[in-house]
């Protein structure tokens, strides 16, 4: 009788029309696998991004402390050019060449 008891029991609690809501699994499952999702192309993103960063950073280092140790002296600046004269051509007569040979021929 135990027996006939404990299968009928089990048969009836089987048989339920009621089952669990196949929408909101769908649903429940499609959540998480979109939050998943957008967690592990975050942590891609950021470590592509921390990757960049420190190649940068040790690149700058590198040619800062390059910098300071091939160029132990320090020179000033360049200076500015200078203002350009005036032009003194058509100002002043032009010399001749026998005035300069005359006065070597008189000594």
């Amino acid at each position: 009788m135990k027996k006939f008891l404990f299968i009928s029991m089990l048969l009836l609690t089987a048989c339920k029309s009621e089952g669990p809501d196949m929408d909101a699994l769908v649903l429940q499952y499609y959540t998480e696998r979109q939050f998943d999702l957008k967690k592990e192309r975050f942590e891609i993103c950021q470590d592509e991004i921390r990757s960049e960063a420190k190649s940068s950073i040790d690149s700058l280092i590198d040619t800062w402390v390059n910098a300071e140790l091939i160029d132990t002296l320090s020179f000033p600046a360049r200076p500015r050019k200078p203002i350009k004269p005036e032009a003194i051509i058509d100002k002043f007569e032009k010399f001749s060449l026998d005035t300069l040979v005359q006065k070597k021929d008189s000594l």
